[in-house]
């Protein structure tokens, strides 16, 4: 059967060879199976169609793509949508495996800005403790591969966050924009102060807020003054050390609880607040210390480990 056209819809994907899209798209005889379908012409199978093919997270990131597509549409901005997944261009493995670079998900050209990439990040926002703001955040590893693709490309690349439970709810569209270039300025001083962090909460004095029904505006964001930055620093601080006084009181209060155990009962405890895989970092921070050891799978707090297990 040879390729001749790939159809994709929001979560379906159709491929149908020469035959069935020449003659007829959808063949004569359409067979359904759990998850697939067949499409034949007479006895030959002519195509098959693949439904519900995204996970989850994958299904909310190609509706935040869709959604800043209709924005550049409306703003009338040149515009190529590379994307992920199988609707994504493929990109060379000097990008991906030498330089360890991620693939943007457009590349736009802007009046004022010339030419850059833009990736799509629809996820929660996260907090701190004692912090009535949300965050968006990124990780370590992916502000480092999107700095590798601007150092490699010489294109610079923004970040355009959107909230996932607006896509859920399919409330209105609000993007907040944000120079990899800035975050990775902010990284850099926290780090400085801070090594252990490894997911950056995007400050709100970085980040401009693409209001609907509004012209886009790819604002370079506030000075990094060194006031604000200590603040973050502090809040981080803060972070950890009330994380890690939760772990340990709930090791206590679920004796022979396994880590993933423990994260689960943290997370519906702390949710709102961090990310299980900060909450995991903590944890492995405290192991080799040695605060926390682990003895058959079960954690404990060194020396109030059970008699007899000695």
């Amino acid at each position: 059967m040879s390729l001749s056209h790939i159809e994709l819809a929001q979560n379906t994907i159709t491929v149908l060879c020469d035959e069935a899209y020449s003659i007829n798209r959808y063949g004569n005889t359409i067979k359904e199976h759990a998850g697939f379908t067949e499409i034949r012409s007479g006895e030959k199978l002519v195509g098959i169609k693949v439904e519900n093919y995204l996970s989850k997270k994958e299904k909310f990131g190609l509706q935040a793509e869709e959604a800043f597509k209709n924005i550049l549409e409306k703003n009338k901005i040149p515009a190529l949508h590379i994307g992920q997944g199988p609707r994504g261009v493929d990109y060379s493995s000097v990008l991906k495996r030498d330089n360890k670079a991620r693939r943007p998900d457009f590349l736009v050209s802007l009046p004022d800005l010339g030419t850059i990439f833009i990736d799509v990040k629809c996820r929660r926002k996260v907090s701190f403790f004692d912090d009535v703001n949300k965050y968006f955040y990124l990780e370590n590893e992916e502000v480092e591969e999107l700095l590798n693709l601007q150092k490699n490309l010489l294109i610079p690349v923004w970040i355009a966050f959107i909230d996932e439970g607006a896509i859920f709810r399919k409330s209105n569209v609000i993007f907040e924009t944000v120079s990899i270039k800035a975050i990775d300025t902010y990284r850099q001083q926290v780090y400085s102060k801070y090594p252990d962090v490894r997911f950056y909460r995007v400050p709100t004095e970085l980040v401009t807020v693409q209001k609907p029904n509004e012209h886009l505006c790819f604002s370079i964001g506030a000075n990094q003054h060194m006031g604000w930055v200590q603040k973050y620093t502090d809040l981080y601080h803060a972070l950890f050390r009330i994380t890690k006084e939760h772990i340990n009181h709930t090791i206590r209060e679920c004796e022979d609880s396994t880590e993933e155990e423990i994260l689960n009962k943290l997370m519906a405890k702390l949710g709102e607040i961090i990310l299980k895989p900060e909450i995991k970092h903590v944890i492995s921070i405290q192991k080799r210390s040695q605060d926390i050891v682990e003895k058959g799978g079960k954690l404990r707090l060194r020396g109030e480990q059970k008699q007899g297990n000695e």
